[in-house]
Parts: C-alpha cells; sequence; structure tokens
C-alpha cells in the first residue's frame, strides 16, 4: 500500500492555556532573581494536516501511516487516535503511528489529539475507508477529470441501460507510478453525467467521476500504482452515465503495463504526446541518471527510456529507482523537453516515491523543444530522504573586514550554512576596492540572491557597479559557442560508455581474438580500408610511415585520396615530408622524447592485460595506428572542425553482421584530419607552422583518450565520464606544450612561463572567459564545454597536483565528481567537488595577482611543476584579464560578469559558477544574501 500527499478534509482546534496562580508566583519569583520576563509557552500545535490515506482494502496490511508530531506545549506531549480505529489496525501513540490489517469494510472519519501537561490540546480531523478487494484500484491510486476526482465503488459497474456512449483515446502504455492520459468523446448530441472507469472484463469495483451534464470531451489524468498489481485484462473500460441514469455501453481502451524496478525511491515520468521527453534525477552526490548515464554508483538505475528521437514508440514513460538503499540527502528531479517532435504542446506528470509517500507534479511544455545533457532540464522538484547529518546554523548576520592591503578572499557559508535574507557587511575602512560576488552552486539548480542594503547601491544596481569595476554589461550569444559536430557527439558519448557501467556488446570468440594475435606486424606499404564512424564510410590507406622504440610500433596511414608524392605538392594534400614528421615526434628512439612516453607517463599504458574476448587482445597494445584523411569531407580549415576523433569500435574484434562490430579494424587506432595537417602558414610547409602545431597538440590529446578507454572501463569496468575525459585530454595537452614546442590550450608561447599578452584571442580561454557559468560536469559538444572543461583542469592541475593529480584521476575505478574528489585526497588536500568549484572562481577574478594565495594560484608568474613517471611536466602562468572574447572594438577582456539584476533573476546550473561586480568602493557594503546550503557565496574584494 502507499500513502499520497494531498490536501486536508479539515482541521478543528480547541486551545486551552491557563496560568494557575501558583505558575503565576514562579514566574514573578524568576524575574526578581535577574531571568528577566519570561514569555509563556504556547498550547502545542500541529504544523502539517493529516492527508486522508488512500482506502485501504480488507484483509490487506496497510503501509504504517506515521502521524505529524506536534511543536509548543508545555512539558511531555501526549497523542491520541480516535473515537473508533478500524477494526484490525492499532494506534502507536509514543511512535504516533497507525499499522495492521483491516479486518472489516466501512468509512471512519477519525480525531488525533494532542495534549501537554497543562491540558491544553489541538486537533485534526481526516477518515479512513476499508473497502473490498477493488481490481482498478491496485492499478489506478486515483483518477480525475480536471477537478472532478474519482470516487472509489466497491460494488460491480452497472449494467447497460440505454445511455451515451463514448470514444476513448490516449496512452496504451502503463508503469508503476506513471500517469494515464485518456480522451472521453461523447457520441454526437448526447451529454454525460457521470463516467465509470473499470478493468475491462471484471466486476471488481470502479471508479465515478462526476461531469454533470456534460457534452465536452473530458481528459481524464489517472495515476498508475507504484505498487502496481498487474492485471489479467488488456483495456480499461469506460462507461457514462446520463442525467437519468441511463448506463453506457463501455467502450474498452486498450493498456499494457511495462515491468519496472521497484525501490524505496522511484521517480516516474509519464506525458501525452510523441514529444521526446527525457527524465533526470539526481542524487545527493550530484551524480545523475538519466539518458545519458543510466546508473550511477549510489544504486540508481533510468531502467525505463522512452525510446529514440521522435520515434513514436508509444511509450510515454521513463523510470529511475533506487533498488539497495537510497543515500540520504537532497534528490533533484528534472525532465527535459528534448524535441516536440509536432505537438504544439505536451502535457506530463511527474510522481516521486519516498519511502512510502507519493507526491505528482503536473506540467505541460510547448515549443519546439531544447537541447539536453547532464544538469539540464526543468527543475519538478528536490526531496530528501532522512539520515543525512543536517546543514549548519547560519548566522544571524554575517561580516568581514578588509586588511587593507591586497586581494582577499570572503567566503560567506564555507560549512554550507544556508542564508535566508541573511544581512552582511563588508569593512573596506579607508580602502578604495573593486567587489565581487561569486555563487557556485553544488549538486542542484540553483537560485542565490544578493540584494544592496547601503545608501546608493540599490537592489537593482549593477550597471552602474559594472562600469566602475571596468565592465560594462552587455549581451552575449545564448547558445555556448558553435557545437563541433553532432556526430563528433555520439562518438564521445560511444566512447564513454555513457548509459551507465560498461555492457560489452556482441559474442565473445576467442578464435577470433587469437586470430588478430597472430596477425603479422604491419609494415610500410601495407593497405588497409579503415571505417570512418563520423560519415560511416570505408577509408582506403596505405601505411606511409612505420617507426619503432623497440616496444612498440607506430604506424601513420594516409587516405589514398588525400596522398601526394609529385613535386611540388598543391591543396591539403599529405607529403612523405608531413608524415615522418609526425611519426618522428609522436614516437621515437629512447626514453622521455616523445608524445607517447610523456603521455603515458602521466595517464599509463594504452592497452594491456584483459580478460574480455570481445577485444582485442593485450599483444595488440604494441602497435598504435594513425589515420590521416579529410574527416567530414570538408576540406581545407575554415573554422571550427574535427581535428581528431578515437573510437573504441576498432578495439573491439570482429562480429558476424548485423554487430557493429563487424567493420572493427581490431587495431588501438585514433584519426586525424588531414587538410588540417597540410595547410601552411606561409608559402612552404613547415611542421612548426600554426595548424601542423595544433595537429601535433591533439594527438596528445587523441591518445589520452584512447588510454583512458584502457585505463577506465577495460581495466577497472568504470564508468568513463565525457566531461572528465575531455577534461584529461585538454590537460594532456597542456602538460606537454613546452616539451612539444607547441602552445598548447593556453595559447601563449611555449617558451614563455609567463601569462603572455593582453588582447589574446587564442586557446580555450577566450571561450571560457565569456561562458564562465554554465556547467562543468556536462558534455554536449559545444567550443564552450571543451573552453570551460579546460579552464577547470587547467586550475586543479596548477594547484593540487599537476601531472601527478591526473594520473590518479584516469587511474581510478572512481567515475565524475567522486575520481577528482578522491585523486585530491590523494594528494594532500582536503577538499570537496564544491569547495574545488569555489577556489576555483575566486582563482578566475585573481588571476591577474602573481602574489595570490593559495589555492587561488592560475597566475604565479612561472612555471608550476609537477613530476609523474620520473618525468618533469611545467605548466605556464594563467592570466584571464589577457584574453578577450571578441575581436576589434568589441573585445571584452576578463571573465564575464553578470550585472545584480541578471546575476539574481538567473537559475543557476549544477556544477557551476556566476559572478557579479558591486563596483569599486570605500567604507561599508551592507547586502542581504539568500543562498541554500549547496550554494557558496564569496565575496572579493580587489584593490
Amino acid at each position: 500500500m502507499e500513502t499520497a500527499s494531498v490536501s486536508s478534509n479539515g482541521r478543528r482546534r480547541q486551545p486551552v492555556f491557563r496560568i494557575v496562580p501558583i505558575a503565576v508566583a514562579a514566574l514573578a519569583a524568576l524575574a526578581a532573581l535577574g531571568c528577566g520576563p519570561i514569555t509563556p509557552i504556547g498550547p502545542p500545535e500541529f504544523q502539517t494536516a493529516v492527508a486522508d490515506p488512500d482506502a485501504y482494502t480488507l484483509n490487506e496490511a496497510i503501509t504504517p501511516l506515521v502521524l505529524p508530531a506536534a511543536t509548543g506545549g508545555s512539558g511531555a506531549l501526549t497523542y491520541s487516535l480516535g473515537p473508533e480505529i478500524p477494526p484490525g489496525l492499532a494506534f502507536e501513540a509514543l511512535q504516533r503511528t497507525l499499522s495492521g490489517t483491516p479486518t472489516m469494510a466501512g468509512t471512519w472519519p477519525m480525531t488525533y489529539t494532542v495534549r501537554d501537561e497543562s491540558g491544553a490540546t489541538d486537533k485534526l480531523d481526516f477518515t479512513i475507508t476499508v473497502g473490498a478487494f477493488s481490481l482498478i484500484r491496485s492499478v489506478v491510486a486515483e483518477i480525475a477529470a480536471g477537478d472532478a476526482a474519482g470516487v472509489p465503488r466497491f460494488e460491480d459497474v452497472p449494467e447497460p441501460s440505454g445511455g451515451p456512449a463514448v470514444a476513448v483515446t490516449g496512452n496504451d502504455v502503463y508503469v508503476a507510478g506513471g500517469s494515464l492520459f485518456l480522451d472521453v468523446e461523447p457520441e454526437p448530441g448526447a451529454t454525460v453525467d457521470t463516467l465509470l472507469i473499470a478493468v475491462g472484463g471484471t466486476s471488481f469495483g470502479y471508479y465515478e467521476i462526476d461531469v454533470p451534464d456534460s457534452s465536452a470531451a473530458q481528459r481524464l489524468v489517472g495515476r498508475v500504482r507504484f505498487d502496481l498489481v498487474p492485471v489479467p485484462s488488456g483495456c480499461l473500460a469506460v462507461s457514462a452515465v446520463d442525467a437519468s441514469g441511463a448506463v453506457g455501453p463501455p467502450t474498452c481502451h486498450p493498456v499494457g503495463n511495462i515491468p519496472v524496478l521497484a525501490g524505496d525511491v522511484q521517480v516516474t515520468v509519464s506525458w501525452d504526446s510523441d514529444a521526446d521527453l527525457d527524465l533526470h534525477v539526481a542524487d545527493p552526490s550530484g551524480d545523475e541518471v538519466y539518458s545519458g548515464s543510466r546508473e550511477v554508483a549510489s544504486g540508481g538505475e533510468l531502467d525505463l527510456v522512452a525510446g529514440g528521437r521522435c520515434s513514436a514508440s508509444g511509450i510515454r514513460n521513463e523510470h529511475a529507482a533506487w533498488t539497495g538503499p537510497p543515500p540520504p540527502g537532497v534528490y533533484e528531479v528534472r525532465v527535459t523537453h528534448d524535441a516536440s517532435c509536432g505537438a504544439a504542446e505536451t502535457n506530463y506528470v511527474v510522481s516521486v516515491y519516498n519511502h512510502g509517500t507519493v507526491s505528482t507534479f503536473p506540467g505541460t511544455f510547448t515549443g519546439d523543444g531544447e537541447r539536453f545533457a547532464r544538469g539540464t532540464g526543468r527543475v519538478i522538484t528536490r526531496f530528501e530522504v532522512a539520515g543525512g547529518a543536517p546543514a549548519p546554523a547560519p548566522a544571524d548576520t554575517l561580516a568581514s573586514t578588509y586588511r587593507g592591503s591586497g586581494d582577499q578572499v570572503f567566503v560567506l557559508n564555507p560549512a554550507g550554512e544556508a542564508l535566508d535574507g541573511t544581512p552582511y557587511t563588508l569593512n573596506l575602512g579607508s580602502a578604495s576596492a573593486e567587489v565581487y560576488v561569486i555563487a557556485t552552486a553544488g549538486n542542484y539548480h540553483m537560485n542565490p540572491r544578493v540584494e544592496r542594503l547601503d545608501p546608493g547601491g540599490a537592489a537593482a544596481d549593477g550597471g552602474r557597479a559594472a562600469a566602475q569595476a571596468g565592465h560594462q554589461p552587455h549581451p552575449r550569444p545564448e547558445a555556448a559557442g558553435e557545437q563541433v559536430s553532432p556526430r563528433l557527439k555520439w562518438i564521445t558519448e560511444f566512447n564513454n560508455f555513457n548509459d551507465g557501467p560498461p555492457v560489452w556488446d556482441g559474442s565473445a570468440d576467442p578464435a577470433r581474438s587469437r586470430s588478430v594475435a597472430a596477425r603479422p606486424a604491419v609494415a610500410e606499404g601495407d593497405e588497409f580500408e579503415f571505417l570512418d564512424v563520423v560519415d560511416s564510410v570505408f577509408i582506403p590507406a596505405t601505411a606511409r610511415k612505420v617507426v619503432t622504440d623497440g616496444t612498440t610500433t607506430v604506424a601513420v596511414w594516409v587516405n589514398d585520396w588525400e596522398w601526394c608524392d609529385e613535386t611540388p605538392c598543391y591543396g591539403s594534400r599529405v607529403t612523405q615530408e608531413m608524415v615522418d614528421a609526425v611519426a618522428e615526434r609522436f614516437l621515437r628512439p629512447g626514453s622521455g622524447n616523445d608524445i607517447h612516453d610523456w603521455i603515458t607517463a602521466v595517464f599509463g599504458k594504452p592497452w594491456g592485460p584483459h580478460d574480455n574476448d570481445r577485444l582485442i587482445p593485450s599483444s595488440a597494445g604494441d602497435e598504435i595506428h594513425i589515420v590521416l584523411f579529410d574527416i567530414e569531407f570538408d576540406g581545407p580549415p575554415d573554422g571550427p572542425r574535427i581535428v581528431g576523433y578515437f573510437s573504441t569500435l576498432h578495439t573491439f574484434v570482429r562480429q558476424p553482421p548485423p554487430s557493429r562490430y563487424q567493420f572493427s579494424a581490431e587495431r588501438l587506432a585514433f584519426f586525424m584530419d588531414s587538410p588540417f595537417l597540410a595547410t601552411a602558414s606561409g608559402e612552404t610547409w613547415e611542421v612548426t607552422d600554426r595548424r601542423p602545431s595544433t595537429f601535433l597538440s591533439t594527438l596528445a590529446h587523441e591518445f589520452q583518450h584512447l588510454i583512458h578507454f584502457y585505463q577506465k572501463p577495460v581495466l577497472r569496468d568504470a564508468i568513463s565520464e565525457s566531461w572528465l575525459n575531455e577534461q584529461a585530454s585538454e590537460v594532456a595537452e597542456d602538460l606537454i606544450a613546452d616539451k612539444l614546442r607547441v602552445d598548447g590550450p593556453r595559447a601563449v608561447a611555449y617558451h614563455d612561463p609567463g601569462a603572455g599578452e593582453s588582447g589574446n584571442l587564442r586557446g580555450r580561454l577566450p571561450g571560457y572567459n565569456l561562458y564562465n557559468d554554465i556547467q562543468v560536469t556536462t558534455w554536449d559538444g559545444y567550443l564552450a564545454n571543451y573552453s570551460i572543461n579546460y579552464a577547470f583542469g587547467a586550475y586543479l592541475a596548477r594547484n593540487y597536483g599537476g601531472a601527478a593529480l591526473f594520473s590518479d584521476i584516469v587511474q581510478s575505478d572512481r567515475s565524475g565528481v567522486s575520481a577528482v574528489e578522491a585523486a585530491v585526497r590523494g594528494q594532500g588536500h582536503d577538499a570537496s567537488f564544491l569547495d574545488l568549484l569555489t577556489n576555483w572562481a575566486a582563482a578566475t577574478l585573481l588571476s591577474d595577482n602573481t602574489g595570490a594565495p593559495a589555492p587561488y594560484q592560475y597566475n604565479t608568474g612561472t612555471w608550476s611543476t609537477s613530476y609523474a613517471g620520473r618525468q618533469e611536466y611545467r605548466l605556464g602562468s594563467i592570466n584571464l584579464y589577457n584574453y578577450s572574447y571578441a575581436p576589434g572594438r568589441l573585445a571584452r577582456p576578463g571573465p564575464y560578469l553578470h550585472p545584480l539584476p541578471v546575476f539574481n533573476d538567473r537559475t543557476q546550473p549544477p556544477h557551476s559558477n556566476m559572478y557579479t561586480p558591486l563596483g569599486r568602493h570605500t567604507g561599508t557594503i551592507r547586502l542581504r544574501v539568500t543562498a541554500e546550503s549547496q550554494n557558496r557565496i564569496t565575496v572579493v574584494v580587489k584593490e
């Protein structure tokens, strides 16, 4: 059974409060002793009503009903329930719990009473109904037509007697906890007074809905039980009754049940069109189940997905459950409207089951739909699973004093204290300093608010403050930069097992694995056709260079269409000189002198022992294959493009059709854009030209992806979240930039340990400056995702262990946020992911200060040095104010700052930062701050 959160049917209070003469004398005596006046304690009071429980079923044990506790009152409180409890049920006063198995059908009005030691009471009224078994109620917990709720009847459906007929359309699939949408249309000219809904072909009860004298179509919405009992019949029967009482023939609407997982926490979304909706549920650690990550470490699983984009599968339901003990804390439920699929509007109902209590949330989507990714979607609700540690109580007021010189950082709620309009005072003394406020979101969407209380600093201020701080408020593009390629996003998701822990598709074939192991070593001149998974075409290629360091062999293949062995060569075709340059820099004899050695020293081996016969054998790791061709067949580079990609497809042994793995190259291979390599900066090609240099840096990026696949999914059976995999590849480029003699994603001269010059429009950091408020822990293939992931990874590497930190992150059986937190702890730092985001935000604003204290050191003015695998790695400084995010007169240097009104009106996504300037000030600034416990508020003062 289950209980439902609905409105109460009424409450009655009889407050009694008397102070006898002895009590008055005692109060006077206490006052005389200096205790001051004492406020008398009020009578006990219930703050929460009792919802009428669902009708209980005769001879079926009920889910224990816990009645609310009262507050106030003097002395101990006692509880009672009466006047008559249904036979078979018992009330435990100390636990305030009704339980048992009802043995008699009927209706019992109940009065729940609390009494204190003075005799003062408060009362709540509710009703208990016990009925005979009703098959429709074992499926549908409640049903309504608009405001008219269905009333359960515990007798047979009346026989047809000449009443009106109806047509019924709507959803034909239902799941536990979901909702059914049915549209009932009376026959032409008929009016309907009552609708009867039952399970077709049975006589075990029905719902009656009063729709007086209506000729209009009725939308019925029924909530399916979470403790669902599947029914033998396959339809819902709807009958209409007219005002005279004549019953019409039943119309049977076919419905089918899809079984789903059960658990103490479940969430279901159901909707009424062919639109593509996606359910997202974030657990207390911030891990999120949705179609891109169907299982999380806490035990949550999205076990039912509606189908592909606009697939018209008819399922129209998604369901998530925690089958083991769900971790205590706050959960956030969101729904994304991925595509309307032609529907003008889509109505939905979200149902949440939390240890026996059900809550429902209806809503409507309109428009064409929106992109979805982790952390996105409409916030439906948050709910809490009991058992977690309470958040620290906030102080009544907060205050900070600026020391009078240099930059300073004040975190207002470092322990997660919730702020509820809390007054805050910042004393700047005689210093003239710029003041900024940062909001950092943890695992959920947040709505922080900061109001100015000081004279001349009205709450609507923000434009003037921004101008004083040197940052005029200005619009920016809605989208987070250009999307590199939707097809590349698909590859990324495929590589990272984003639907949960690795599931190794297909059948294992040990004989096939042995044949790969026995394959002759690659040699120059070999020919092979590689499948390009971006465009699903075969690339005929020839091995143009094969090099070895005595342990590992690297073969560089070139698409035969792109090869040039003439003199001179024109356009974007590849020459032997280019191939030799790539091979020599990726692998050369000796140790610690090439991309292969530098990257493996940090991130680990690209391949090795494993026990999965679906994958190429460990001996195949002795060869690495770099395939050059024109990715997406878009010719010479002109704007953003795919420079390279890695696909796990080619690490599987081939399987018979129709498996996708029939096209595997059965090699460790990654694919690089040949026109990008071949584009010269001048009249002659040099490997040090801008695009060839970026090509070499991208080799390191793609090689990390290959290593990541082996180190996490293959070796440790771990999820490899896309955002973290991409961040590791961006940091890989950063770590070896000075070794490889390329500028890397920092876009400062590789030999310069400083932060470069102002006006820099290159690299990843201009994009970070512009989109510094998007979510870090999501990935949808936009350039801004690369930018913010590099910026955060670059900060972590410069403050928490560099190469050693990222060794620990990649060579870990943990995923995402927990992998970062564990690695940071392994480097000796006690910091949560929320702490890291908070510190990073302050470091962003202090990046023009080479003397900023730890952990805010983006820019020390020199190298940041770390070690891995006996290799030294150097990272140059970063000053974000040297990067501009628009060319020419529109150039805007430094981090993007929201005007205060926008800051206050904006919903902040999870795992993100948001910045607003308060301007330059002297003396005292007074603010009023509102923030939830997962929302850190930081004040930064810059002189």
